[in-house]
């Protein structure tokens, strides 16, 4: 509603973090301010959006690392500075997201690192076939649980075959892992092609030229 936008209007386009001007994750942040002031914010499956999606590895890294960078900043606003309305103005199921969207990624990393260790151990001291065994039921339930409700859910939604290859992008989600390790690391960080502030001015005055 505009009479509630217009009451978070400079705060939102002048956000500042950490000593910085935000530049990502005004959607977020938007999401952000209305919450703290106990309004409502719902789901519009209706709207309709376009974006300029990556098709190279190098820009998906990048976005995901702006992603990853604003997500942290906003989730850490609701928890500490939304604090001073107390949680009753956030969900149960919001808390819970909360939580998840910060710690899942390192719990992965943690799982996968008992998972390599053990196998690692059993390998050396049993035979590969040992490591092997370690290491197996977890990719089967991966496998199974992405070809369940990724690839299943987008057959049936998008009748597109491609989507049986999505259990492939739990390759690239590991890949993700140390993208979202380094934004945990560098929160307050804010040029868009994730270079330092000198090198984004140069690169803005060759895409202007």
């Amino acid at each position: 509603r505009v009479k509630n936008l217009e009451q978070i209007l400079d705060e939102w386009v002048n956000q500042m973090f950490m000593g910085n001007e935000c530049t990502f994750g005004d959607d977020r942040h938007m999401t952000t301010l209305c919450l703290m002031r106990g309004w409502g914010c719902v789901y519009l499956p209706e709207a309709i959006v376009w974006t300029d999606a990556p098709e190279k590895l190098k820009r998906w890294q990048l976005q995901q690392l702006r992603w990853a960078r604003s997500a942290n900043r906003e989730n850490y606003l609701l928890a500490v500075h939304g604090s001073n309305h107390g949680f009753g103005y956030l969900s149960w199921f919001t808390l819970i997201d909360l939580v998840y969207l910060t710690l899942f990624p390192f719990l992965v990393f943690g799982v996968l690192l008992a998972v390599t260790a053990r196998a690692l151990i059993a390998g050396f001291t049993f035979g590969p076939l040992a490591g092997l065994g370690v290491v197996l039921p977890y990719l089967i339930t991966l496998l199974v649980v992405n070809l369940v409700y990724n690839s299943a859910y987008g057959l049936n939604m998008k009748k597109d075959w491609k989507f049986w290859l999505s259990p492939l992008y739990f390759l690239l989600w590991i890949y993700l892992i140390p993208v979202k390790g380094w934004a945990a690391w560098t929160p307050g960080e804010t040029p868009w092609t994730g270079r330092s502030r000198e090198d984004e001015d140069v690169v803005d005055e060759a895409l202007t030229v």
